[in-house]
């Protein structure tokens, strides 16, 4: 069984659409998931924003 805990714990699927999922569809919904993290992530770059 592939690992899907990302994506429902995300928001991007819930764990009935990944329990039908196939291994390409995990994929790419672990991959959509793991951009939505980075993106939630502060910038420390000094940009003059919230930080």
């Amino acid at each position: 069984m592939a690992w899907y805990w990302n994506p429902v714990m995300m928001g991007i699927a819930t764990r009935a659409e990944m329990d039908v999922a196939d291994q390409e569809e995990i994929d790419i919904l672990n991959e959509v998931a793991k951009r939505k993290f980075d993106l939630m992530q502060p910038s420390y770059d000094n940009s003059g924003g919230d930080w």
